[in-house]
């Protein structure tokens, strides 16, 4: 079983960030999960929400603003801290010299389109230059964005991310959505999971891997129903009962 660090080590440094992708490993973590969209100027950076708190002008949506306007209003936001290069917002690109060579990748991909992401291409591109196919899965809740990175690149392993309680337009029915989208794997929250849903996954031969496990309770649903991966906060705790 895979042990997977949510957003980097987020309790020990600023989430999605260099920093936290460091102290995951630091922490014998197989791999880390992270987030990523992309700004106005067609960068591809890691962060979770859609938006980011602008002091003076209240919620900006991320790809509304440049790379460089988002880390002047990080900078802002954390202007008590002594904010380090490691915790600031990173592009993708710039995360890899900090990941081992045989340290997994899970990255998903947020958007708030439809269709797709729109930077799909350049997400592949990246992954081929950097030459990680073998440790990579693209996720995402929308079956459509994985569908697409199948599409450019059919040897790139995809999740299609779930959870029951998701006002998503795609929170029914998984399997379905698994299938439009050519995954390779599930993703499913800890207390969606069910025997019917994990046995139907399966079957259809999709890997199960499952968000966020944090308790010794969690661990042992999500052993109790064979996951191949799980994605944890609490890597050291995690690791020791494992």
């Amino acid at each position: 079983m895979s042990v997977l660090s949510h957003r980097g080590a987020s309790q020990q440094a600023h989430e999605n960030t260099n920093a936290s992708i460091i102290a995951a490993f630091d922490q014998s973590a197989n791999g880390i999960e992270v987030d990523i969209m992309k700004t106005a100027d067609n960068q591809i950076i890691l962060h979770h929400d859609f938006d980011i708190k602008h002091q003076q002008k209240g919620n900006k949506y991320i790809a509304d603003l440049t790379f460089e306007e988002i880390q002047g209003i990080q900078a802002s936001q954390l202007a008590g801290d002594s904010l380090s290069e490691l915790e600031m917002i990173p592009k993708l690109e710039d995360i890899f010299d900090n990941i081992p060579s045989d340290g997994l990748i899970n990255l998903e991909i947020k958007t708030r389109r439809l269709i797709a992401s729109g930077f799909e291409s350049e997400l592949v591109k990246i992954i081929q230059d950097h030459k990680i196919m073998d440790r990579v899965l693209i996720s995402s809740f929308n079956p459509m964005v994985i569908r697409k990175i199948k599409k450019i690149n059919k040897d790139i392993q995809t999740g299609l991310v779930w959870k029951t309680k998701d006002e998503w337009i795609f929170k029914r029915p998984p399997l379905l959505f698994s299938y439009i989208g050519r995954a390779d794997a599930i993703h499913i929250e800890i207390h969606s999971a069910s025997t019917e849903l994990v046995d139907k996954c399966k079957r259809l031969g999709l890997k199960i891997n499952m968000w966020t496990v944090n308790t010794k309770e969690e661990f042992k649903r999500a052993k109790l129903f064979g996951a191949d991966g799980i994605i944890t906060d609490e890597i050291k705790y995690i690791l020791e009962i494992l």
